[in-house]
């Protein structure tokens, strides 16, 4: 099984960067892989969405059920894709007022050799750019660190 852990302190509050990452309709605005998403149902503690991602000729999708935990965690667990097993989680842990620590921990592993081989390059760029992609993004939508 494969895993990917980043962190990153940033000045921003919890709760803002909670928002940023669980603002799943606006990926496509800010990240440069991510071709369209879909929220399938979304309540106060749970979102089931779809990502869509292209890169370099590239394209997948992963459908997954986000548990939320308010400007904490958000908990992501597969439905549909690529994968025989991936879970995963953003954390928001607040360093000081109006700074935190965002971290991104996934855990997966692809159903075969071939899309570990065709997409293990493309996933692993998505997952590492993703921090730093929603801290300049936090820069755009609520002005520099």
């Amino acid at each position: 099984m494969s895993q990917i852990k980043k962190t990153s302190t940033m000045s921003f509050t919890p709760r803002q960067m909670f928002e940023l990452v669980n603002d799943i309709e606006s990926y496509p605005k800010f990240l440069p892989w991510c071709a369209s998403t879909r929220v399938e149902k979304a309540g106060d503690n749970e979102i089931i969405a779809t990502m869509s991602l292209s890169w370099a000729g590239v394209q997948q999708s992963l459908t997954t059920r986000n548990t939320l935990q308010p400007d904490k965690r958000i908990d992501m667990d597969l439905i549909k894709g690529p994968f025989s097993s991936f879970a995963g989680c953003w954390m928001f842990d607040e360093r000081s007022p109006g700074r935190c620590r965002v971290g991104l921990e996934v855990k997966y592993e692809f159903e075969t050799i071939l899309q570990r081989l065709a997409l293990g390059g493309l996933f692993k760029y998505v997952m590492y750019s993703s921090v730093d992609a929603y801290k300049h993004r936090a820069r755009q939508v609520y002005g520099d660190d």
